[in-house]
């Protein structure tokens, strides 16, 4: 059996670590795992603002060419407006309606007219002359 010695030893060591303290974690080890969340929250957060920056950065460029794109369209139209509001092409786009002086003889077809004339000899259509490569062929080895 045991003797005394054994029976001494035993109450030196005490009780035991109860189930609680046996799964403690250790204050620093808590305190670091909390500051890791903390710098992942953070290196989230500034992440999501960089991925947004980059973002406006694109869309800014975006608009900044739509907007040289508008910009070049309202100077053309600008121009076809100063184009029709000159008199010489009132003047032109009136006659041609059949507006203008009395003697003046108005132009166009009229519809359900006559059509058009043909064309001379000297001007025949695309078809009839053939590709440009046997034009070229026609001049240079004769017909």
């Amino acid at each position: 059996m045991g003797s005394q010695a054994d029976a001494f030893d035993a109450r030196e060591l005490g009780p035991g670590p109860s189930f609680h303290e046996s799964f403690a974690v250790p204050g620093t080890y808590l305190a670091w795992a909390i500051g890791m969340l903390a710098a992942v929250f953070v290196a989230l957060a500034l992440g999501r603002v960089v991925l947004d920056a980059a973002n406006a950065s694109a869309r800014v460029e975006q608009l900044r060419a739509t907007n040289a794109e508008l910009r070049a369209r309202v100077d053309a139209l600008a121009g076809e407006r100063q184009l029709v509001t000159s008199p010489i092409y009132i003047q032109v786009a009136g006659r041609g309606r059949g507006y203008g002086d009395p003697e003046e003889r108005s132009f166009g077809l009229l519809p359900g007219g006559a059509p058009a004339p043909e064309l001379g000899p000297a001007i025949a259509s695309s078809a009839e002359r053939g590709s440009p490569l046997d034009a070229w062929l026609s001049v240079l080895l004769g017909p």
